[in-house]
């Protein structure tokens, strides 16, 4: 397994060739920001070049970033970073069995919040109700570590949270709305475009750390023949590439917003705005438990980011767990 993390020097110098967005900056106050000769710098440079970086150098006026290279390795990430603390602690594996069991077993060892990993390649994705979930090499596949102050029973709503982040970043790159299943699956015109997974670790009153782990499908165009109808991604919508880094990179600020809203205010700010994303609110869906379906009036969300319903005989109940089946919308 081959990890990868930036050197903090790399990392200081592509901050400050950054910073102007465009402009130039001179290697002598790089050289003085860093701490380092402004030969060190110059040599730094020529290792980014090697890297895909495209960084343009004139006398007497320094250095400049013309174009930055489509990848998801520590230093591109984290030199474009916009968030407080979710990714300041990157790691990218090449390969890895499932990115959730790789940091829930970094978690108990004591990972710090915020720290995020990312697979090039994941062997054994998990989905939630055991399933399995397909990791392609042109998805985006990751999980982020929290260590919020809550009650095991508040947990569940950073689930709708991390939906909202995700469905916000879909609507960013595609220019449209996609649709929000309960309690997490984005849809694209019945077609899922990612799956998230929370799984926590948790005293009897105090949560210890949540793990959130999502795969969205970036530039995939073709998938497994068991999933070939049923999934979907933004390379497939839009007849075009992403920038998988620029995705992250939007998906880890709006998930952090989020989960930090839904720290700081409650839930009814995330709920109000998951609702935003999920038109089918209001109508008769099936609900599948195990081999049994029901269909049932989806009322809305509880406060705990339950599903309400209204039962075929009049009464209101709330779903906790369960697989919606909705009907195809235009």
């Amino acid at each position: 397994m081959s990890t990868h993390r930036a050197d903090p020097k790399d990392l200081a110098i592509l901050q400050q060739l950054l910073k102007p967005q465009g402009e130039f900056v001179s290697g002598e106050a790089i050289a003085s920001e860093v701490g380092i000769s402004r030969t060190a710098v110059g040599k730094r440079v020529a290792g980014f070049r090697g890297q895909g970086w495209t960084i343009e150098a004139v006398p007497n006026r320094g250095y400049r970033v013309d174009r930055w290279p489509d990848d998801l390795q520590p230093l591109r990430v984290r030199a474009a970073l916009t968030t407080r603390r979710l990714g300041h602690e990157y790691l990218f594996v090449d390969q890895l069995d499932s990115t959730n069991s790789y940091l829930t077993r970094a978690a108990a060892e004591g990972a710090e919040d915020g720290t995020v990993v990312v697979a090039g390649k994941q062997t054994a994705g998990r989905g939630r109700l055991g399933r399995r979930w397909y990791s392609g090499k042109d998805n985006l596949c990751f999980s982020a570590l929290f260590r919020p102050q809550l009650a095991p029973s508040a947990a569940s709503t950073l689930t709708l949270a991390s939906a909202v982040a995700v469905a916000e970043t879909v609507e960013h790159y595609l220019q449209a709305q996609p649709l929000v299943k309960w309690p997490n699956d984005v849809l694209w015109r019945g077609r899922k475009l990612c799956g998230i997974l929370l799984e926590l670790g948790a005293e009897v009153e105090r949560v210890l750390y949540v793990v959130v782990g999502i795969g969205l499908n970036v530039n995939a165009r073709r998938f497994p023949a068991e999933i070939e109808g049923v999934a979907t991604s933004l390379a497939q919508v839009a007849g075009r590439r992403f920038s998988r880094a620029e995705v992250l990179l939007t998906l880890l600020e709006r998930l952090e917003h989020w989960v930090d809203r839904n720290l700081s205010e409650g839930a009814k700010p995330v709920i109000e705005r998951w609702l935003d994303f999920a038109p089918w609110i209001g109508e008769q869906v099936t609900v599948r438990q195990g081999a049994e379906q029901v269909s049932v009036k989806a009322l809305g969300l509880t406060p705990s980011g339950g599903l309400q319903i209204r039962r075929a005989d009049g009464s209101i109940g709330e779903l906790l767990a369960g697989d919606l089946l909705l009907k195809e919308r235009p």
